[in-house]
């Protein structure tokens, strides 16, 4: 990582603590394998630059009599806003980081002027050179020293991938990192159809692509190239270069501006995914199913394939979104090969992808696409695609029995109200007692060992419902999970 162990790991602490209602100092560190005093001080540190950089003065993170450790309620509504206000700050406390903005944020830059934004000796900056080099030559980068003038070089693609990686997972739109005036957005423009933060990934796409065109560094496919009538077809679909209040294409010749179009847009598909309607991509699909490439030639028989792992229907509509995912993937990997991973590493917290499952379900999908793939970083990926993909398409019914004796009325208001909650194909009622999951009760009922017996004294207990809600949502998501292994 560009920012420190010790940062990465308390920001991985608070990311743990806010995505769940308590833990304890032992869930945290069987959890992250380091000791429980550890953690203890790191939460204190936490608390310290809480305090620090939002000038509250009660804790983010507290802790009960009997070890329970939560966010403060005080802070639980803005509690995303607070974790990435911290990640900022802890990533600008790191020298390293900030050398590595400066050069992502300048094509180039002068040594005095380092040494100025720094603080620091030509020595350190050496040192510092040192170990960025280190951690970018894996993307095929590197810091380049001319005449006391630095900057990044490499892979272009690569580079600007890096840049809108660091700059968008960290930044977020708190902050703008170029010296460039901050983009306005209207933070009152209810109506935008695009939100505030994908607003500033774009400005931020422009920004960086900008800086590469002044100083001349394209990306340009030979309209010969099948790569280029497959980009083109993705930029039919939905341009997202429409969206950008000013071109950054404006002043480039037509090839190159054509050429920057299309790779634009393929890594808007990655980095701003929903910026795309699931319409288009499940269209999109079918038509790379007829299209004569080989990013789309190998995700049809993966497809085919891996129809013989998932024997359930699918529809046309699913079938659509296969093929997307996958040519979508080929594509990339033909562009960057096995650093996907590397590149989602340096966010924080790291995406989770599946690539290290090794359940039944994982084992099946990667034997029967393994003859299809040489490369086995490639079969790993896709075989984490197809299992993420998969998961939650799997049938499961989760079976509910209502025993309501006090009331005769509350059988039938029960049913609907958790119906227009859940879809009727996966949470259904049943009359055989034997048979449900969850026995939903106002009285004292036995139930066997794989039973859940619900208690609800009255209809109208609201904290019940939500408790209820709560549950089924819980033991369905444990139904699934116990179909993939």
């Amino acid at each position: 990582m560009i920012i420190s162990n010790h940062f990465e790991r308390e920001l991985i602490i608070l990311h743990i603590i806010l995505t769940n209602k308590s833990t304890t100092l032992t869930l945290l560190s069987e959890e992250i394998a380091i000791p429980k005093l550890t953690i203890k001080g790191d939460i204190l540190k936490l608390n310290n630059y809480f305090v620090e950089h939002t000038k509250n003065e009660n804790d983010l993170i507290i802790s009960n009599n009997q070890g329970i450790i939560s966010i403060n309620p005080m802070f639980s509504d803005n509690i995303i806003t607070y974790f990435y206000q911290l990640k900022l700050a802890l990533s600008n406390n790191s020298t390293l980081f900030r050398l590595c903005v400066l050069l992502l944020t300048n094509y180039s830059i002068s040594k005095q002027q380092i040494l100025d934004h720094l603080f620091i000796s030509e020595a350190y900056l050496l040192k510092l050179c040192s170990q960025l080099n280190g951690y970018l030559s894996q993307f095929d980068l590197s810091v380049n020293s001319t005449n006391q003038i630095y900057s990044l070089k490499g892979n272009e693609i690569c580079l600007r991938m890096f840049s809108y990686t660091i700059l968008q997972d960290n930044f977020q739109g708190m902050e703008w990192p170029f010296d460039s005036t901050t983009p306005i957005v209207n933070f009152d423009n209810s109506n935008s159809a695009i939100s505030l933060t994908k607003n500033h990934a774009l400005y931020l796409f422009s920004e960086i692509v900008q800086q590469r065109f002044l100083n001349d560094n394209f990306l340009v496919i030979d309209p010969d190239d099948s790569l280029y009538d497959l980009l083109k077809l993705l930029q039919e679909s939905y341009d997202v270069t429409k969206l950008f209040n000013k071109s950054p294409f404006e002043n480039l010749s037509e090839n190159v501006a054509d050429s920057e179009k299309l790779y634009l847009n393929f890594f808007a598909r990655i980095f701003l995914s929903d910026l795309i309607s699931s319409e288009t991509k499940i269209n999109l699909g079918r038509k790379f199913q007829e299209f004569d490439h080989p990013a789309c030639r190998l995700a049809n028989e993966i497809y085919s394939k891996f129809s013989n792992v998932f024997l359930e229907p699918i529809s046309a509509n699913e079938n659509g979104i296969y093929l997307y995912y996958l040519t979508i993937f080929n594509i990339l990997y033909s562009l960057i090969g096995d650093k996907y991973v590397l590149f989602l590493e340096l966010m924080i917290p790291v995406p989770h992808l599946n690539i290290n499952k090794t359940d039944d379900y994982m084992n099946r999908i990667k034997k029967e696409i393994a003859e299809l793939f040489e490369d086995k970083a490639l079969e790993n990926y896709i075989a984490a695609l197809l299992y993420t993909v998969s998961s939650f398409k799997k049938s499961t019914t989760l079976k509910l029995y209502i025993q309501m004796s006090k009331v005769f009325t509350a059988v039938y208001v029960i049913e609907k109200r958790i119906q227009t909650i859940f879809n009727t194909n996966n949470i259904v009622f049943t009359n055989n007692f034997s048979e449900a999951d969850i026995v939903i009760t106002d009285s004292f009922e036995k139930k066997s060992t794989d039973q859940i017996l619900f208690y609800l004294d009255s209809i109208n207990n609201s904290n019940r419902w939500i408790d209820l809600i709560s549950l089924i949502q819980q033991k369905f998501i444990e139904k699934i999970d116990d179909r993939k292994k």
